[in-house]
C-alpha cells in the first residue's frame, strides 16, 4: 500500500531510541484500503538498556487495514508472523482496539510489549526482528504485504561508538518496474557531523544508482533470474563518521534482495552456529514457509555446499554432507578456515486457492554461510627491552591475533623477578592490549596472553619473555643537609635506585676556602665526610650500571660553627649549583646570608673563571648576555659557568664570606622537526612466501605515514620499500627509496642491508628539499621475502638535517 506524503507520515528518525529507525505514531487520513486489501503498518520501539538492567523491552505496534472492509468475510485479521529471538507468543502485554478513535474508518490497532534479559546480548548488542503479514482469502488476489522491522540495541549507550540502523534489512524489486529506493538509515553516537554513507552491491545483477527524482540511492535488478529469486546480503550499507575523540569508525550493514514476490515469504536456510572452528560439526536447517492463499504441488528442494578458502578459491563439496540427516536438515564437518556456503534450490508449482488458473512454476534459492576461523594469538610489546626501566609502563599488544566473535584475551604474569609484585592490567574495553609496570630495577618477566573462545574448552596462548636492566637513578648522598664544623657526615645509597653490578663514586665538588676535608668511601657505596670549616660543601654521587648508563646527584651541605661576637656572615642560600635553560639571562640564584651581629650585608661578584659573564643586582645573579648552548661562552666551553660571590658586613672589621656558584646551561630543542602521524595498525605482516610482496612505507604532504604489505610498486607518496631476506641472508631486509621521486635516501644507499630485531634510523630528502627521518624495526620469518614490521615512527625535520631528533 502506498501513501501520499501529504496524508501519511511513515518514517521519522528517533535519535533518542538508541539510533534505531522507527515508524512514527501511526496517523492515517483518507486511506483507500478497499483498493489494496491485506496491508499492515508496523513499528518497533526499543527501550534504552544497560547491562545492569533486570530486563529491557521492545514495543511492537501495527495497524490492521483489513478491518476497514468488515464484515466482508474474505478479509481476516492481519497475522503476526514472527518475533525473534523471543517468539511471537512470548509477549508480556498486549493491547488491541478494533476501531481506533484516531481514524475515520475502522482500523484495528495492536500493541505488544516483549521483554528480554540484557545478558542475552552478544558482545553488548541485542538483535531483534518482527514480521507481520496481511491475510486475504479468495476471490481477492491482491499482492500480499509483509512488513518487517528489525534492528539492534547497543547496551550501555557507549558514547564512543557509532551505531547505525536501517529501515529494513531487505529490498524487493518487482518485475518490469524501475529502480526502488533503498532503505533509509539512522546513525547515532558521539560523532562530528556529517557522516558518509555508501551503498555497494556484491552481485552485478543488482545495480545501485541515484534516483533522478529524489537524488537518493536506488536499486535495480538487471539479471535474468526467475521471478522469486532471493540473494542474501547482496547489498552493503557502509557508514563512516569521525568521532568526538578524533577517531574514525565504520559500520557495515548487509541487506538482502528479492526479485519479485511470488514465493512464500520467510523461507530460509539457517545454521546452528554463527561461526565454526576447524573440526566443528555444523547443522543446517531448511525452513520453507507456505502462504495460505496458495496451493502448492511438485515441490522439490535441492541442496548444495561450497567452500571458499582464505585465498578466495571456491570449490563444490556437496559430498561433505553427512549421511542419515533428516529431510530438511544437513550436517557437515568444517575442516579448514574459510567460508562454507549452503544453498537450497526450492522449486514448486502454485495457484491461488479457489481461482481456476494454470499452475505456475516458482523457484527460490536460499543460502546461508558459516565462516570457519583459525584462532591464533600474536603478541608484541613496547618499548624494546633495552630501554625498559623500573616504573615505566610496558605495553603488550595482541591486536594482530585472530579472534572469533565474542572472544577475549586474558593476560597473566607467569613469572617475574625476585621481590617483584607487578600486575598486568588490560586496557578498559579492549582486552587485546594490556600494561605491566616493572616495580624492580632488573630481571626477567614472562607474560602469557590466553585466547578464550565462548562455549569452547580449548584455549590458545602465546608466552612473551623479556629481560631488562634499569638505568640507575642517583639520589641524595645523605638525608640531612645541616651540620656543625667537625661533624662526620655519613654517605650512602638510601636515596638511590640501581641494578646489581653498578659502581659508585663520591666526589667533593666544593668546600669552604681553606678546608682540608676529604671523602672516604668503600666499593659498596657507603662513605663519610668529616667537615672542618663552616660553609657550603658539595658532594656528588655518581652511579654507573653494567650497560654504561650513568646518573649523578649533587648534595649540598651547610656547615656552621655557631654564632660568636664579631663573627663573619654565613651564606644561607639553598643552592650553589643551579641549572637553567639557554636563551635567558636569569640564573635562578639569589645570594642570601645571615649575620649573627645583625650587621648590614652587601654582595658582590668577587671571582670565578667566568665572572665576566655575570652581574649581581640586589643579590640576584644574572647573565650579561643570554647564553647559547650551541655556542658556550664559559672558560672551558662545557656550559658550566663558575663564579664566586662574596658577602661583606658593615662592621669595623668588614667580615666577609665567599661562595662558589656553578650555573649549568641546558640545551633547549630549537629544531623544526614535526612528528609524523602513523596511520597504520601495527604489526604490518608480509607473509606471502615470496619476494613479490614487500612492505611499502608512504609519507604524504599532510605528515601522515602509512605502512602496507603490497605488491612491489612505487606510488606518488612512497618513501621506503623493504624487501625481506632478499640478498642479505636470514633475519635481514634490504631498504630502497622511491628512486628519487619524491624521496631519496641520505644515510643509506639503495639495497642497504638492515638487521631484524634492531631499531634503524633512516634519513631521506624529499624533492622539495625537506629532510625526513624514519625509525623502524622488524622481525624476519623463515620464508624468503617475508617479514613483520613491529615498530614505526618518524619526523619531518625541515630543511636542516641536523634538526632531526
Amino acid at each position: 500500500m502506498r501513501f501520499d506524503a501529504k496524508t501519511f507520515s511513515m518514517i521519522r528518525k528517533r535519535g533518542s531510541q538508541i539510533g534505531l529507525l522507527a515508524l512514527s505514531s501511526l496517523v492515517l487520513v483518507n486511506c483507500s484500503c478497499k483498493q489494496e486489501p491485506g496491508n499492515v503498518d508496523l513499528s518497533c520501539v526499543p527501550s534504552k538498556c544497560t547491562p545492569g538492567d533486570d530486563s529491557c523491552s521492545i514495543t511492537v505496534e501495527f495497524l490492521d487495514h483489513s478491518v476497514a472492509l468488515a464484515p466482508d468475510p474474505y478479509f481476516e485479521d492481519n497475522e503476526f508472523i514472527s518475533m525473534s529471538p523471543m517468539g511471537k507468543d512470548n509477549y508480556t502485554s498486549k493491547t488491541s482496539i478494533k476501531k481506533h478513535p484516531e481514524f475515520e474508518s475502522e482500523h484495528a490497532y495492536y500493541r505488544y510489549v516483549f521483554t528480554f534479559d540484557p545478558a542475552e546480548a552478544v558482545d553488548g548488542v541485542y538483535k531483534y526482528a518482527a514480521k507481520v503479514r496481511g491475510k486475504v482469502t479468495p476471490p481477492y488476489s491482491g499482492s500480499i504485504k509483509v512488513e518487517t522491522c528489525a534492528g539492534e540495541i547497543t547496551l550501555g549507550e557507549a558514547l564512543g561508538s557509532l551505531r547505525v540502523a536501517v529501515e529494513s534489512t531487505s529490498v524487493s524489486v518487482e518485475p518490469e518496474t524501475g529502480p526502488e529506493l533503498l532503505p533509509d538509515y539512522v546513525a547515532s553516537g558521539a560523532f562530528i557531523p556529517p557522516v558518509t554513507a555508501t551503498w555497494t552491491s556484491s552481485n552485478p545483477d543488482w545495480v545501485v544508482s541515484e534516483d533522478s527524482a529524489t537524488g537518493k540511492p536506488a536499486i535495480a535488478y538487471v539479471g535474468n533470474a526467475e521471478v522469486g529469486t532471493y540473494n542474501a546480503d547482496v547489498l552493503k550499507l557502509t557508514v563512516t563518521a569521525t568521532m568526538n575523540d578524533g577517531s574514525e569508525q565504520t559500520v557495515v550493514i548487509p541487506v538482502s534482495g528479492f526479485y519479485g514476490s511470488f514465493f512464500a515469504p520467510g523461507s530460509r536456510v539457517v545454521a546452528n552456529v554463527q561461526y565454526a572452528l576447524a573440526g566443528d560439526e555444523v547443522t543446517l536447517f531448511y525452513e520453507p514457509t507456505y502462504d495460505n492463499q496458495l496451493e502448492y504441488s511438485e515441490e522439490t528442494a535441492t541442496w548444495s555446499l561450497s567452500y571458499t578458502s582464505s585465498e578466495g578459491v571456491t570449490s563444490d563439496i556437496i559430498d561433505a554432507f553427512n549421511d542419515g540427516a533428516e529431510e530438511n536438515v544437513r550436517t557437515f564437518i568444517a575442516q579448514n578456515p574459510g567460508i562454507y556456503t549452503a544453498s537450497v534450490l526450492r522449486e514448486y508449482y502454485y495457484v491461488y486457492k479457489g481461482v481456476g488458473v494454470t499452475p505456475e512454476l516458482a523457484s527460490q534459492t536460499l543460502s546461508t554461510s558459516v565462516e570457519t576461523l583459525a584462532p591464533a594469538v600474536y603478541v608484541t610489546y613496547r618499548p624494546i627491552a633495552e630501554t625498559i626501566n623500573i616504573g615505566e609502563p610496558v605495553v603488550f599488544d595482541a591486536s594482530g591475533s585472530t579472534l572469533p566473535p565474542g572472544s577475549e584475551i586474558v593476560w597473566e604474569i607467569l613469572s617475574q623477578p625476585a621481590g617483584g609484585a607487578a600486575v598486568i592490567l588490560p586496557e578498559p574495553g579492549n582486552s587485546r592490549v594490556a600494561t605491566l609496570t616493572p616495580d624492580v630495577v632488573e630481571g626477567e618477566y614472562q607474560v602469557m596472553a590466553e585466547l578464550r573462545v565462548p562455549f569452547r574448552e580449548a584455549t590458545y596462548s602465546e608466552v612473551v619473555t623479556f629481560s631488562f636492566l634499569s638505568a640507575p637513578v642517583a639520589g641524595p648522598a645523605t638525608q640531612q643537609s645541616s651540620f656543625t664544623a667537625g661533624d662526620t657526615v655519613p654517605l650512602g645509597l638510601d636515596g638511590s635506585t640501581y641494578p646489581s653490578g653498578s659502581t659508585f663514586e663520591y666526589t667533593l665538588v666544593a668546600a669552604p676556602e681553606g678546608s682540608a676535608a676529604e671523602i672516604t668511601a668503600s666499593p659498596n657505596g657507603t662513605g663519610s665526610l668529616v667537615t672542618d670549616l663552616e660553609g657550603m660543601y658539595e658532594v656528588r654521587l655518581t652511579i654507573t650500571n653494567n650497560e654504561g648508563e650513568v646518573s649523578d646527584y649533587t648534595t649540598l651541605l651547610t656547615v656552621t660553627a655557631g654564632a660568636v661576637p664579631g663573627a663573619p656572615p654565613v651564606f644561607t642560600a639553598a643552592s650553589v649549583a643551579v641549572s637553567v635553560d639557554e636563551n635567558s639571562i636569569n640564573t635562578g640564584y639569589t645570594a642570601a646570608a645571615n649575620d649573627a651581629d645583625g650587621d648590614v650585608l652587601t654582595y658582590a661578584i668577587s671571582g670565578g673563571a667566568d665572572q665576566s659573564s655575570f652581574s649581581l643586582e640586589g643579590g640576584e645573579l644574572l647573565f650579561l648576555v643570554a647564553p647559547d648552548y650551541e655556542a658556550p661562552a664559559d672558560s672551558n666551553a662545557d656550559n658550566v659557568y663558575e663564579v664566586e660571590v662574596t658577602v661583606t658586613d658593615d662592621s669595623a672589621d668588614m667580615f666577609s664570606a665567599s661562595q662558589q656558584v656553578l650555573v649549568t646551561v641546558n640545551d633547549v630543542d630549537e629544531s623544526q622537526a614535526v612528528a609524523l602521524d602513523v596511520m597504520s595498525a601495527l604489526p604490518v605482516v608480509d607473509n606471502d612466501g615470496s619476494t613479490d610482496e614487500v612492505i611499502v612505507i608512504d609519507i604524504d604532504t599532510s605528515e601522515r605515514m602509512v605502512a602496507n604489505a603490497a605488491v612491489s610498486g612505487v606510488g606518488p607518496n612512497t618513501a621506503l620499500v623493504l624487501y625481506g631476506n632478499y640478498t642479505g641472508g636470514a633475519n635481514t631486509a634490504n631498504v630502497y627509496d622511491s628512486s628519487g621521486n619524491p624521496f631519496a635516501l641520505v644515510n643509506f644507499a639503495n639495497g642497504a642491508v638492515l638487521n631484524a630485531n634492531s631499531s634503524h634510523k633512516i634519513q631521506l630528502q624529499r624533492d622539495d628539499g625537506d629532510y625526513y627521518q624514519v625509525i623502524l624495526s622488524f622481525q624476519a620469518s623463515g620464508a624468503v621475502g617475508d617479514m613483520t614490521l613491529v615498530n614505526l615512527s618518524g619526523h619531518n625535520c625541515g630543511p636542516v638535517l641536523s634538526d632531526c631528533p
